[in-house]
């Protein structure tokens, strides 16, 4: 949880603010694990949105990473950020490919079009750009830019994320 869920979390309450509630699973599942393997959150909004987080290191077949459904359509986008695996293979910050996903992980947009039908539509990727959260850090601290993340959406991640308490 406090690794790839802390950004997922992070995402969610910037996109979508406070929730009113929450609830939360994680578990150790792999033999002599000393932290969680897998874990899910549920944020609820008094809007009645709810917001699934879940993240695992026990997948063999990786699901969508990001599916939202509402009234009118859904949006399917799989596993994005490339700019980790980018780094790791060598390729440099500065070079024209980096941070641009291939275009078979491009999300695909479906609409009911008002007529009984769907209409699909392939959403690219924007360029991923990590140099550009490390401008907003230094902006901040240098100069008291504000940041994106804003303390309280630090204490409501830290809340969520914290360790329930045992009896």
């Amino acid at each position: 949880m406090y690794d790839l869920g802390s950004h997922l979390l992070d995402q969610a309450l910037s996109l979508f603010g406070k929730p009113k509630s929450m609830t939360k699973i994680a578990g150790a599942y792999r033999v002599g694990s000393e932290v969680d393997d897998y874990g899910t959150i549920i944020l609820s909004y008094v809007s009645g949105l709810n917001v699934f987080i879940t993240t695992s290191l026990l997948v063999a077949d990786p699901q969508a990473a990001f599916v939202l459904h509402g009234t009118n359509g859904s949006f399917v986008k799989h596993r994005t950020d490339v700019q980790e695996a980018q780094l790791l293979s060598g390729i440099k910050p500065y070079d024209a490919s980096y941070g641009v996903e291939a275009t078979d992980v491009d999300g695909v947009l479906t609409i009911n079009n008002g007529d009984g039908g769907l209409d699909r539509l392939i959403v690219p990727s924007a360029k991923g750009q990590y140099e550009e959260v490390f401008r907003h850090v230094y902006e901040s601290i240098r100069h008291g830019a504000p940041y994106y993340v804003t303390p309280d959406q630090i204490r409501w991640q830290l809340e969520i994320l914290a360790p329930a308490k045992r009896k």
